[in-house]
């Protein structure tokens, strides 16, 4: 199943945001330090321009990617998670393992009516796996699918 196309905009406003904050980080450190150095021969800005028009492209470009090498399936006893654009990662989830889910909502989400499925599970690799990208609705369907196979511990 593939994610909600809207969250291609998430992604790109976030990642805009991030590089909108690196480059005032890197224009404020051009102002203090590299304008003193006696070796630094660029113009103030010219480094925090270059690190915002970088950003700025990788920011419109790669949410597509992502997008496009990002699915997962609801089987009977598993999930299955596809994703990478550099390193491709096929993970299959046994659904007994699952300890609890959470439904997280950024800002952006919200804006957007979307949300993420955040998956903890026992004893694997990173223990927690997020599924992006959802309409709300179907994030709490997905949630309430998972939670039928969540065992309680008795004491």
């Amino acid at each position: 199943m593939k994610l909600n196309p809207d969250v291609k905009g998430v992604w790109m406003l976030g990642n805009i945001v991030r590089t909108l904050v690196w480059t005032v980080i890197l224009f404020i450190l051009d102002i203090l330090f590299l304008k003193n150095l006696t070796t630094y021969k660029l113009d103030l800005g010219v480094l925090s321009g270059i690190m915002f028009i970088f950003g700025l492209l990788i920011s419109l470009i790669f949410p597509h990617f992502k997008y496009k090498y990002f699915s997962f399936e609801l089987q009977d006893e598993e999930l299955f998670l596809e994703r990478g654009i550099f390193i491709h990662t096929n993970t299959f989830i046994p659904l007994a393992r699952i300890q609890h889910i959470d439904l997280e909502q950024s800002m952006l989400d919200r804006m957007y009516g979307l949300s993420k499925v955040v998956i903890h599970t026992a004893g694997t690799r990173g223990d927690e796996l997020t599924i992006p990208g959802l309409p709300l609705h179907y994030a709490e369907e997905v949630r309430d699918f998972l939670r039928k196979f969540i065992k309680e511990d008795v004491v």
